[in-house]
């Protein structure tokens, strides 16, 4: 229908609708190994990258893969792992209005 003829056929997507990003996060993380144990900060890093599809001037939707590592030097014998690798996808809102260039 109305989505087939629209936007996306007319090639829209390709002129500033995509908005593509890679990062790279340094950070700190709270963690604790067991509810025992006190919390403390230990040092991680995240890498990212992803997109936006803008489809009006109120919604888009994204997709974003991430890894991220560090270790929990806590008061354990030995230190934690804490890699991980997200994926996440959805729908977003604009606020104020289109942000897709």
């Amino acid at each position: 229908g109305r989505l087939r003829r629209g936007r996306l056929r007319r090639g829209r997507l390709r002129r500033g609708r995509l908005d593509p990003y890679l990062a790279l996060e340094p950070g700190l993380s709270l963690t604790r190994v067991s509810s025992t144990d006190p919390i403390s900060l230990s040092p991680v890093v995240s890498v990212a990258g992803g997109t936006s599809i803008f489809v009006n001037r109120f919604f888009h939707f994204y997709a974003e893969a991430r890894g991220l590592t560090g270790r929990h030097l806590g008061y354990g014998p030995e230190p934690v792992s804490l890699t991980e690798v997200r994926f996440s996808m959805g729908l977003g809102g604009n606020l104020g209005g289109y942000g897709g260039g």
